[in-house]
């Protein structure tokens, strides 16, 4: 698990996943190993196959992690982006503000993170606090 992760984990924004969800599917898992272990082409092939099968915002969250750290800023973001717009969840637009402020896209970061604090009022992470 991340450290980002794990940080949301503890402030409430994520929450441990069921049973059924996709974390608990064997090509989430081992696109996430190749993720960890640098194996990041891959990562990104696996993860592309696994989105031609099911799109959804776990994959495409993924997807920007691998895309982030392959240098890739731009594709990272529109993960983000895509992975947020499929689920709104606090984490999903925390992830794409933070990767939009951390390359300096200030005014997108901004717009995302105040309707994020719309969304979310009562965020443990909220930036605009």
């Amino acid at each position: 698990m991340f450290a980002r992760e794990k940080f949301l984990l503890r402030c409430g924004i994520l929450s441990k996943p069921s049973a059924s969800s996709l974390r608990n599917d064997n090509g989430y898992d081992l696109a996430l190993a190749y993720t960890i272990s640098n194996r990041l082409l891959d990562a990104r092939q696996l993860l592309q196959n696994l989105l031609k099968q099911k799109d959804s915002a776990e994959l495409h969250n993924l997807l920007a992690e691998v895309e982030e750290k392959d240098g890739k800023f731009v594709a990272a973001a529109n993960e983000y982006e895509l992975a947020a717009h499929l689920d709104p969840s606090e984490g999903n637009l925390f992830d794409w503000g933070s990767e939009l402020l951390l390359h300096r896209t200030l005014d997108p970061a901004i717009t995302v993170f105040e309707k994020a604090a719309e969304r979310y009022p009562n965020s443990p992470a909220s930036p605009l606090d």
